[in-house]
């Protein structure tokens, strides 16, 4: 009996809370063509309920639960499965037809990383995010510009062995920590796409409950590999996401009434302005004006309104640092 050969792409999943979630991003990855390029291993939660995989027909999908450092477990995973490369999609994350097969035809040598282009899905509109033409972009990466999804990046494992495996100090931005530590070494090649569509809360690809911890870890591993001045990106979409945590939670009482004053009615504004510095432009346009036309698509109450409330409360050095940055950002984006 002749041996099956082991796909090149490990995907590895963390069940999410949103059981439907899960299953629509495994229906994803099975359904990629042709057959018998990927394995996926899924991290469960639940012990009570039947695999999600069920009725899918796919060889090449296992259910193990997850441990509490799973960071580690994927690792194992990681080192066991002979795979070229990992992938770790989130829950709001899908692979669209032909993108394990762009990876695989991307000639990226042993110890480079391929990343691909995303679809942002907002308000029943699709629009691409980062530069055009998709490229990867270190500078972005590295003042907090993050508008690669963790779906979207297909990790060397022979450089995770090398390195000790998955970093456990960020389990929820262990993919952004990856590319600043591979992108460094220009080990990360881009293929045009798109070829994921996700989710943005800001953060594409990260879902809505998680994105105060991502933005916290984020910071941190931005910080990390610059440790001069506060990266702008991650800065403004952790005091986004901060505030409309800080305006939907039922502990509002309990943070200084000073702080939630200056706070209240901002997180919606900076975040959506936080998408706008990702290059956020709905697919067909020409890109002129698609940005501000996805912030103001909720018309109550106007954009340029809310983004005058914010520029009232932002000290003057912040808002220096954030123009700097998005004049730097706009000329790496833009091709010459």
């Amino acid at each position: 009996m002749s041996h099956r050969p082991e796909p090149p792409i490990l995907a590895i999943v963390r069940e999410s809370p949103f059981r439907q979630r899960t299953a629509a991003l495994l229906q994803s990855l099975v359904a990629q063509q042709p057959a018998g390029l990927v394995r996926v291993a899924v991290l469960r939660i639940r012990r009570d309920q039947d695999n999600i995989s069920q009725g899918f027909g796919a060889d090449w999908v296992e259910e193990v639960m997850a441990e509490s450092d799973w960071p580690r477990q994927a690792s194992r995973l990681v080192e066991e499965s002979g795979c070229r490369w990992v992938v770790l999609p989130s829950s709001v994350d899908r692979l669209l037809p032909g993108a394990f097969e762009t990876v695989v035809k991307s000639g990226a040598d042993e110890d480079e990383a391929v990343v691909l282009g995303c679809r942002v899905k907002r308000a029943g509109r699709d629009y691409r995010v980062g530069p055009i033409p998709f490229r990867f972009d270190y500078f972005a990466l590295l003042s907090g510009f993050n508008y690669i999804a963790p779906g979207a990046t297909f990790m060397s494992a022979r450089r995770l062995r090398a390195d000790g495996g998955l970093t456990t100090r960020f389990p929820n931005a262990m993919t952004y920590e990856y590319l600043l530590r591979a992108g460094a070494a220009h080990g990360v090649i881009a293929c045009d796409g798109p070829l994921v569509e996700t989710e943005a809360h800001p953060f594409p690809g990260i879902p809505e409950e998680y994105a105060a911890l991502y933005a916290a870890e984020a910071m941190s591993v931005a910080m990390s590999y610059n440790r001069a001045a506060l990266p702008p990106g991650t800065t403004l979409a952790l005091v986004g996401v901060v505030a409309q945590r800080i305006e939907a939670g039922p502990y509002t009482g309990e943070i200084d009434q000073s702080l939630a004053r200056v706070l209240t009615g901002v997180g919606r504004p900076l975040a959506d302005r936080y998408l706008e510095y990702l290059g956020l432009e709905e697919e067909g346009s020409t890109g002129q004006g698609a940005d501000r036309a996805f912030l103001s698509d909720d018309a109550a109450p106007p954009y340029q309104g809310r983004w005058a409330r914010v520029r009232a409360v932002t000290p003057q050095p912040v808002w220096n640092t954030l123009r700097r940055a998005k004049r730097a950002w706009r000329a790496f984006r833009d091709p010459l």
